[in-house]
């Protein structure tokens, strides 16, 4: 792979951000990981309430919430949504027989 191709795949797409550097930018970093993973309990909501809130002045929310979307986080809250939140903003996985049969 040319290193042209190897920049262009691994550079953001809204901010220029090369690909997981946006890590290190993130408001989270240094938090409690609990905060954005909360367990089934009396304090998951409070936790994720938490979670969010640091979330919203967090300069790389977008890419936080299209990492998730991108590679399907299960769990926790990423780019201040939830795995419920984000559930339907998936993209639709692709039904490869329909394609072929639409190439033909």
């Amino acid at each position: 792979m040319s290193r042209t191709a190897k920049a262009a795949e691994t550079t953001g797409r809204r901010t220029g951000i090369r690909f997981q550097d946006w890590r290190e930018a993130a408001a989270c970093q240094g938090e409690d990981v609990n905060l954005f993973f909360p367990e089934p309990g009396p304090t998951a909501k409070r936790d994720a309430k938490k979670a969010k809130a640091i979330c919203a002045g967090c300069p790389v929310q977008a890419e936080c919430l299209e990492n998730a979307l991108t590679y399907p986080e299960r769990w926790g809250i990423w780019g201040r949504l939830s795995e419920r939140q984000r559930y339907n903003m998936r993209p639709a996985k692709r039904d490869l027989n329909s394609q072929e049969a639409n190439a033909a």
